[in-house]
């Protein structure tokens, strides 16, 4: 793995006015065959480590076991 080459934190209004941050990692992806010239990358976007990001990720643990 490497490092992202780029972090940005944002942060969205849900319904009811709570406000939620988000942290987005880019990292470089590999070079398509079909058309090298264009930009790869991916993201990993994930809830920050807050009270409302941690019972984000746990409720969606929970729902995708079972």
């Amino acid at each position: 793995y490497t490092l992202p080459f780029d972090r940005h934190d944002w942060v969205v209004s849900r319904c009811g006015g709570q406000q939620v941050t988000y942290v987005i990692d880019f990292y470089s992806g590999k070079p398509d065959p079909r058309d090298p010239d264009l930009p790869s990358f991916f993201l990993d976007v994930r809830p920050a480590f807050t009270p409302v990001g941690v019972r984000d990720r746990v409720r969606r643990w929970w729902r995708d076991l079972f």
